[in-house]
């Protein structure tokens, strides 16, 4: 479900947090190499919000993939097509600093491409948590922003009458495999491979 997680689409990325960005695309806020991490509004709050900008949220994608990419391993493949009609039907909620966003993660009915779903208790109504990303800038403090992508995901799939959450995470992101449990994500009894942990919680219906 993380950025940094097996790559599941079609589209090779290539590009690095430092590239250029295309011309007539939203800038993608980056600090300068070696410079403190700020943000984009000094002192700026973040602020929830269902994300509508695709481009937005494939930017910052491709930003935490890269910032996140363990030495020696490739990066994740992205397909913006994905990401466009994960946008467009509201399963994308992020974190915004101003009109910037910093943080998000992806929940709904959606299975993602290539996930087995036979290593999961069986469930009537199962969301999937996916496609968590954070901005550099937040996660070298105590932004806390991955906590609250993650509680987001937890309280929108109580709220839409979902009975399971279901997330899967590369097992070489300890923090993330770390924070999905202490939030109440349990490992599957059965994984798929040594190479990506497979989670759940199972949720009570909203009262």
């Amino acid at each position: 479900m993380d950025s940094s997680a097996s790559g599941n689409q079609s589209e090779v990325v290539t590009n690095t947090p430092h590239e250029k960005q295309t011309p007539g695309r939203p800038k993608l806020f980056l600090p300068p190499r070696g410079a403190e991490p700020v943000l984009p509004v000094p002192g700026g709050a973040l602020t929830n919000a269902v994300v509508s900008n695709a481009v937005q949220a494939h930017d910052l994608l491709i930003c935490s993939d890269v910032a996140r990419c363990q030495p020696g391993q490739p990066l994740p493949q992205r397909n913006p097509q994905t990401t466009r009609a994960l946008v467009e039907a509201g399963y994308v909620h992020g974190l915004f600093c101003g009109t910037q966003l910093m943080a998000m993660v992806t929940i709904g009915p959606s299975i993602p491409h290539g996930l087995d779903t036979s290593l999961f208790a069986p469930a009537q109504r199962p969301f999937y948590m996916q496609r968590l990303a954070v901005h550099p800038v937040l996660t070298s403090g105590h932004s806390m922003a991955g906590f609250r992508c993650v509680r987001t995901a937890i309280d929108v799939a109580r709220r839409s009458g979902a009975d399971t959450l279901r997330a899967e995470t590369n097992a070489a992101l300890t923090d993330t495999v770390a924070l999905l449990t202490r939030l109440g994500l349990r490992p599957c009894r059965r994984q798929a491979t040594a190479g990506t942990v497979s989670l759940e919680l199972t949720l009570k219906a909203a009262t």
